[in-house]
């Protein structure tokens, strides 16, 4: 896919050797410590240097099994190896994220760091919030990781209340929720500004910040002559929709950022977001 589009295409490798085949039916860590290969995960990396960007671990006790925080600990030795950062992504524990925090350095990656599951969020333990705002001011990036079951306008709510806000707005989005809550990016964004987030920061968390975390080279002056166009131009509405997280909470959104037109080179698309057209009904 990455070789055939016109959009730069980036992938974190899974250190499970199966990959995600099967979500969560079949867990790519099923066999314990055989599921990781660390020899061969190193030589993929080797052998493919411009697409692997980062080193990824399902931290979640659906996906890790008995290996627990364990998981986490050989998915850093992989990226200290290679010299990538780790996304990890945390759910339902164990492991605790009082375990997973202080083993994260700059340039990591925590996604659904805003979920609202019960013994794997943020906002329900004073300790674990003091750790994750360490863990943030040493250089952690915090990746909403929208999902089916992974953001919490609460728990975002009280992250912006107490100044941990995210640095990456992402949706993950999948078959499962692209008709809702998730839809799209635009919409995703758009529950970020309508919890509090200035403007600036929530297109800053979809352009810049993640070029830093996949090592793309970013120029604070993108719109020059001579330069190859990258943008999407977009327009802040004014609306009255109910949106929903992933636990079922409604917000009332007042402004809407819609896209209008995506530009690479020489190729431009008018584009819409499908969000604002489902939530309007």
């Amino acid at each position: 896919i990455a070789e055939s589009v016109n959009e730069k295409i980036f992938s974190f490798l899974n250190i499970g050797t199966i990959g995600l085949v099967a979500c969560n039916r079949v867990s790519e860590l099923v066999m314990g410590y055989r599921s990781v290969d660390i020899e061969r995960t190193i030589k993929v990396i080797e052998a493919n240097r411009s697409l692997i960007r980062g080193i990824k671990v399902r931290a979640s006790q659906v996906i890790t099994g008995d290996l627990g925080i364990e998981c986490v600990r050989l998915a850093k030795k992989i990226g200290k190896l290679s010299k990538l950062p780790l996304i990890i992504h945390v759910g339902e524990p164990p492991p605790l994220l009082d375990e997973i925090l202080p083993l994260l350095e700059k340039g990591d990656v925590i996604t659904h760091a805003f979920n609202g599951k019960i013994g794997g969020n943020i906002m329900e333990d004073q300790y674990t919030f003091a750790l994750a705002k360490e863990a943030h001011k040493r250089g952690v990036f915090m990746d909403l990781g929208h999902g089916s079951a992974s953001f919490s306008f609460e728990v975002a709510k009280y992250g912006l209340d107490h100044g941990l806000v995210p640095d990456i707005i992402s949706t993950d989005l999948h078959c499962y929720n692209f008709d809702g809550p998730v839809y799209d990016l635009p919409t995703t964004m758009s529950k970020l500004l309508n919890l509090g987030m200035s403007l600036e920061h929530v297109i800053k968390c979809v352009t810049s910040s993640p070029r830093i975390v996949l090592s793309e080279p970013y120029k604070q002056d993108l719109l020059v002559p001579g330069q190859e166009a990258d943008f999407t131009a977009f327009k802040v509405e004014s609306v009255n929709l109910k949106a929903f997280d992933s636990m079922g909470t409604e917000l009332v959104m007042r402004k809407f950022i819609q896209p209008k037109l995506a530009v690479l080179g020489t190729k431009f698309q008018q584009c819409q977001s499908i969000g604002r057209e489902k939530l309007a009904y």
